[in-house]
């Protein structure tokens, strides 16, 4: 299991871990309530748990009778959805989608919330970190083009995917340089980069053709990217 990762298979490991289900509570409709109440109260304002209060959270979705509270498991970009519910046989469970588990002591639900919990944070961790990386990697994009693009009054633009750095250069309204930089590569090529770039916006003002050189379709109105104004470094 990767640090950070909170996917149906990780749910199961830990369902595995935390439900043994060898003697499943059995409830009455009294104790249904005074539990399900229980349960709400102790979830609410747990660190990445949003309780959901209504029964019905979906119009193609009927309410459940059986269900004593519903939660996520929640981080900005992704969540995981929990049902505490009782069986036919008004046994407790914990129900993830397809997956279900029976429930012994109702200790084991906030053990396995406080497993997840860790998982969330070491996720955000994660997440906090790459971007640190992320903003590392961009600053030294941009110090390695700052000088040519201030002097040449260049606006630019930088992305990112999974594999690629993508430099753009506007130099012209209708004209752009693309570069592409491999993250595998990063260190090796960046240093070189302000030559790179140096060279080719001599060869343009040359009027030598570049393959990387991309034209605007001349019937596009503008330009929706988000350039960087050189004048702003």
């Amino acid at each position: 299991m990767k640090p950070g990762e909170f996917n149906n298979t990780v749910i199961k490991r830990l369902f595995q871990r935390y439900f043994k289900g060898k003697n499943p509570l059995e409830l009455t409709a009294e104790q249904k309530t005074a539990l399900a109440e229980q349960l709400k109260s102790r979830l609410t304002n747990l660190g990445y748990v949003k309780l959901k209060l209504d029964q019905y959270p979906y119009r193609y979705r009927p309410a459940k009778p059986d269900l004593l509270c519903e939660f996520k498991i929640e981080k900005t970009d992704d969540y995981q959805r929990f049902e505490i519910v009782l069986d036919g046989q008004n046994k407790l469970t914990i129900n993830h989608y397809s997956t279900v588990a029976y429930i012994s002591d109702v200790e084991e639900i906030f053990k396995f919330i406080a497993a997840c919990q860790e998982i969330m944070g070491a996720s955000v961790a994660t997440t906090i970190k790459r971007q640190k990386i992320y903003d590392l990697q961009v600053h030294a994009i941009t110090a390695q083009v700052k000088k040519i693009i201030t002097e040449e009054k260049i606006d630019f633009l930088i992305e990112k995917d999974s594999i690629q750095f993508k430099l753009y250069l506007k130099i012209s309204e209708k004209e752009y340089l693309e570069f592409k930089i491999p993250v595998k590569r990063f260190k090796e090529i960046v240093p070189h980069l302000q030559t790179v770039v140096q060279s080719l916006l001599v060869w343009h003002k040359m009027g030598l053709k570049i393959k990387d050189l991309i034209v605007m379709p001349s019937g596009r109105r503008s330009d929706n990217r988000k350039w960087i104004k050189y004048s702003s470094l």
